[in-house]
């Protein structure tokens, strides 16, 4: 019988957890790469989508995955939180969503980033980045202005000691 229990969250769920939390520099190059082999092409399993999903689950990680909206790999990045909305439930489902309305919102994509964005506030509605992102939406504030969020998580994930390359814009 199949365990039930993607691998990443069950290894959440494991005493091992404790001591992944506190490497949020590696959690964070884990998420990365992850993304970078969503990117390749080819088909995404869903060993590593449940890994991510564990993974985003992690503030100080997904704090700095913001600043992949501003990167090459935006459009691969914004597909894989797509498929994580679609495939998770809960509160992972409510990152991914986050995560997936930012991008879409600096890519200036309102409808797809206010449909995204109601699935944190629907579960939370005092979700603190959804509830900003929703009232930045509303406002019409310019995808340029936004992208502020992007360099500021490229900063924090460079405090870790992790480099996420910001497009020149």
């Amino acid at each position: 019988m199949r365990n039930p229990i993607p691998p990443a969250l069950g290894y959440r769920r494991s005493a091992d957890h404790d001591v992944a939390e506190h490497h949020p520099q590696r959690n964070l190059r884990a998420a990365l790469e992850l993304l970078g082999c969503c990117q390749e092409e080819r088909p995404v399993r869903s060993a590593q989508l449940a890994c991510l999903a564990g993974l985003i689950d992690e503030s100080s990680v997904r704090d700095c995955l913001f600043a992949v909206a501003n990167t090459a790999h935006a459009a691969a990045a914004e597909a894989t939180w797509a498929l994580l909305v679609r495939g998770l439930t809960g509160p992972n489902r409510a990152h991914a969503a986050v995560l997936l309305a930012y991008s879409a919102a600096v890519r200036g994509d309102t409808v797809l980033a206010s449909i995204a964005v109601g699935i944190p506030l629907e579960a939370d509605p005092h979700h603190e980045i959804a509830a900003l992102l929703d009232a930045a939406i509303e406002v019409a504030i310019p995808p340029q202005k936004l992208l502020r969020l992007a360099h500021k998580s490229a900063r924090l994930a460079a405090a870790l000691g992790v480099e996420i390359p910001q497009s020149s814009v």
